[in-house]
């Protein structure tokens, strides 16, 4: 089991990555900045085109990172890995904690160019078992368009438990001058009476999932995208509306407890919050995964 779990992250990744048209450049060793050509793709865009799906963007961040932390023969430094990554992977993996996702209303704004983009990678925090990845997309003509914080934990591939990093990379990253974030940790939910909240059931397919068949992480955030779009249509909230739908998502917020697995059934409880929705996931009355999800406010009511 370890020896799968480990070869076969050293393999994805790599392997979908050496297939994009990206471009990379160290900018430190806690930085590094990752172009993409192409800008958003076809599939990023929801149907009424004029937003960009958590999801997509959410696993757009994640092969920006894919792209840094693996040796790609065509890019620069093409042995390199950011921050040595791919030394602490040989016999590890990362699970993601905490995800965080702050959108700039521009970011849905049509008018405003959308390619090429990039996405500057920053090392922002470093534990002993855990660190945190701030991800800022751009294009070279405006502000930020988003920045999605990430902080993961190094898991021994074998008994499958939070490891230590290895001294010398704790050494040789945890005192960098540059590292000055703090760990990203949200706060647990309130209990809610599941039987007083809206609920949508989903199925996990074998397209939702990682090379270990767990559910990819990005696709939470379309569960409960879905869970509230079903939400709206079906009038289950009472101040969460089609016009919230149309302001767009704001800030996500997930924070994942348990996995799940290709072909588990998920229930999505959501509940509202006054300006947004709370979400959790469960599998068998489990939570899997906590979510809040902020909308933006109508232009009139800022101006």
């Amino acid at each position: 089991m370890a020896y799968s779990a480990a070869s076969a992250l050293t393999r994805r990744f790599p392997r979908i990555a050496r297939q994009l048209n990206y471009q990379r450049e160290f900018l430190s060793p806690t930085s590094v900045r990752v172009n993409i050509p192409g800008g958003l793709p076809y599939e990023a865009f929801e149907a009424k085109g004029a937003k960009v799906t958590l999801w997509n963007l959410l696993q757009l961040f994640e092969s920006t990172r894919a792209f840094a932390f693996w040796p790609i023969p065509d890019a620069e430094r093409p042995d390199s890995s950011f921050a040595d990554f791919k030394k602490v992977l040989m016999n590890n993996f990362f699970f993601i904690a905490t995800a965080k996702l702050s959108i700039e209303r521009q970011l849905y704004d049509e008018f405003l160019p959308k390619f090429p983009l990039s996405v500057n990678i920053k090392l922002d925090y470093v534990g002993r078992s855990s660190f945190l990845l701030t991800s800022t997309l751009s294009h070279a003509n405006t502000s930020p368009y988003a920045e999605c914080k990430v902080q993961s934990v190094l898991v021994d591939s074998e008994t499958r438990k939070p490891t230590s990093f290895p001294d010398w990379w704790r050494q040789k990253y945890g005192n960098e001058a540059s590292i000055d974030g703090s760990a990203l940790i949200m706060k647990d939910l309130p209990d809610v009476d599941v039987n007083q909240c809206y609920q949508h059931d989903v199925i996990v397919y074998p397209r939702d999932s990682d090379a270990y068949l767990h559910t990819n992480w990005a696709q939470y955030a379309r569960y409960c995208s879905d869970a509230c779009s079903f939400g709206v249509l079906r009038n289950k909230y009472k101040t969460i509306t089609e016009k919230s739908l149309q302001n767009g998502v704001k800030e996500l917020e997930m924070s994942f407890r348990k996995e799940s697995s290709v072909g588990d059934t998920l229930n999505i409880v959501s509940w509202e919050t006054g300006d947004g929705l709370n979400f959790r996931v469960l599998k068998d009355s489990h939570t899997c995964v906590q979510t809040t999800m902020g909308f933006f406010p109508d232009i009139s009511s800022t101006s």
